[in-house]
C-alpha cells in the first residue's frame, strides 16, 4: 500500500473506533454506537477499494452488525453494566477488506472492552432452582406442635379429690351389727346393739415419667421443649385417670373403681323385657344401685355405645326415645351420660361417684435438672413429671357402682 494511501486511511479512519465510556447504559444506546461505528467503517472500506461496497461485502458487514446487536441485547438482559467500547486492529481490517476483494476470507476481530462476561446469561424463566444460588431462608416454624389425638382424662371431674399427709390412707367401717332399736313399754329394758368394725388401708402410690433433651434443643427450639413438658404432664394425667378407673390394685397399681364395682345383676327383671335394648340395661342397672341404698349420678359409656343408643330405631324405622331419656341424650334415667374411650366399648358403669375418693400426697410435679447421670458432660437436661396419690372405695360402698356387658345384660333381660 502506498504511503499516500496509508496516510489518507490513517487520517480518515482512526485505528480504534470507540464509544464514550459511561457508568450505565441502555441497550438502545449501545446499538446506536455500533451503527455509527460500522457506518464509518463501511465508508473507509469504500475509500480503500475505490468504489462502493458490492453486494457480498455489504451482506458481510450487515451480518456482522446483526451479530453485534444480538450480543449487546444479551448484555442488556443482565443488570446494568458499564458501556462497552468497540475496537479493532486497522491492519487486520485492511487485510479483511482485501480478502473480500479477492473472494477470500481473512480473520477480523472486533473487541468489546469494559464488561464482565460472567454477568452475561441467556434469557429464560425465573425459578427457584434455576435462578437462585446460595442458601435459601429457613421456613417459618409454626409455634404449635402437632400430636396424634389423645384421650381426655375425666374421672377426677366425677369423684372426690383431696390431699393426704401420710403414705397410708386408713379408714374404719362396720362389718356387722347385733341388736336394733325396738319399741318398748314404760320402764322396760331397752334393746342392746353392738357393731363390728374393721380398719382398712390403701397405700399411696407413685406414678411418673421422664424425658431427656440436649442443651442445643433448649436453646434453638424452646417452644418444642415447652411442648415436650406439656406432653409429659398430659401423659401422666391419662395414666392416673386409667388407674382411677380400672387399676387392678396389684404391685404398684392403684385399685380402680371397676375393680371394686359390683357386677350387673338383672334380678327381678330377668326374662321379662321384650325387645330389651341399651336403655333398658341402664335403667335396670340404676335400679340395682338404688336398691342397694345408694344414689347413682353418672353413667359412663364408650362413645360408640352412646351413638348406638341415639340411633336405635323401632321396627317401623322411627327413632326410639324412651320417656326416661332426655331429648338430647345427655341424661338417662336422671343420670348424666359421660362418653369416654377410657371404658371398653360394649360395657357400662353406673354409680354414685361421690363414693370414690382420690387423695394426693404429692400433686402433679414437673422438675428439671442437668445433673442426672452424665447429663452435665453430655450437655443435656432431664425433665420428669411425677405424682403420689391414693384411691379407694370403701367396702360398704362397692354396691354404689355397677358394671357389666350390654350384650350379656340384654340376653338376661329378654324373655326365654
Amino acid at each position: 500500500m502506498s504511503e499516500v494511501f496509508r496516510k489518507e486511511v490513517e487520517e480518515e479512519t482512526p485505528e480504534v473506533v470507540e464509544t464514550p465510556e459511561v457508568e450505565e447504559v441502555e441497550e438502545e444506546d449501545v446499538v446506536e454506537e455500533l451503527e455509527k461505528a460500522l457506518a464509518r467503517s463501511s465508508k473507509t472500506i469504500e475509500k480503500t477499494l475505490g468504489s462502493k461496497l458490492d453486494t457480498k461485502m455489504s451482506d458481510t458487514v450487515l451480518e456482522m452488525k446483526e451479530d453485534l446487536k444480538s450480543f449487546v441485547k444479551g448484555l442488556a438482559d443482565t443488570k446494568a453494566v458499564a458501556k462497552p467500547m468497540i475496537s479493532f486492529d486497522m491492519k487486520e481490517y485492511e487485510a479483511f477488506a482485501k480478502s473480500l476483494e479477492s473472494n477470500q476470507k481473512a480473520d477480523f476481530t472486533i473487541d468489546l472492552k469494559n464488561f464482565d462476561i460472567s454477568r452475561v446469561k441467556v434469557v429464560g424463566d425465573i425459578s427457584v432452582d434455576g435462578s437462585i444460588t446460595g442458601e435459601l431462608p429457613q421456613a417459618e416454624l409454626d409455634s404449635m406442635v402437632s400430636r396424634d389425638p389423645q384421650r381426655n382424662p375425666f374421672i377426677e371431674e366425677l369423684v372426690r379429690v383431696g390431699v393426704i399427709s401420710s403414705n397410708l390412707d386408713a379408714w374404719i367401717e362396720t362389718t356387722g351389727q347385733e341388736g336394733v332399736p325396738l319399741p318398748v313399754a314404760e320402764l322396760a329394758t331397752l334393746p342392746q346393739a353392738d357393731y363390728d368394725f374393721v380398719r382398712n388401708t390403701a397405700e399411696v402410690k407413685k406414678i411418673g415419667v421422664y424425658s431427656k433433651y440436649s442443651a442445643e434443643m433448649a436453646e434453638d427450639l424452646p417452644n418444642l421443649i415447652t411442648e415436650i413438658k406439656s406432653f409429659l404432664v398430659s401423659d401422666l394425667r391419662r395414666v392416673i385417670d386409667a388407674q382411677l378407673l380400672s387399676g387392678d390394685g396389684t404391685g404398684e397399681n392403684l385399685t380402680g373403681i371397676l375393680e371394686n364395682a359390683t357386677t350387673y345383676d338383672e334380678g327381678d327383671f330377668a326374662d321379662s323385657i321384650a325387645g330389651a335394648n341399651f336403655f333398658d340395661v341402664i335403667e335396670t342397672a340404676v335400679s340395682q344401685v338404688i336398691t342397694a341404698l345408694h344414689t347413682p349420678d353418672v353413667v359412663v359409656l364408650h362413645p360408640t355405645d352412646v351413638s348406638k343408643m341415639r340411633l336405635a330405631k323401632g321396627s317401623d324405622g322411627h327413632y326410639v326415645l324412651p320417656p326416661f331419656v332426655a331429648s338430647n341424650g345427655t341424661t338417662v334415667s336422671g343420670l348424666r351420660v359421660v362418653a369416654n374411650t377410657g371404658i371398653t366399648a360394649g360395657t357400662f358403669l353406673v354409680g354414685d361417684f361421690s363414693k370414690s375418693t382420690v387423695k394426693y400426697k404429692r400433686g402433679l410435679t414437673l422438675e428439671m435438672t442437668n445433673t442426672d447421670g452424665d447429663d452435665f458432660i453430655k450437655d443435656r437436661f432431664t425433665v420428669k413429671a411425677t405424682a403420689r396419690l391414693v384411691h379407694r372405695v370403701r367396702e360398704n360402698d362397692y354396691e354404689a357402682f355397677v358394671t357389666g356387658s350390654f350384650a350379656t345384660a340384654i340376653t338376661a333381660l329378654l324373655p326365654a
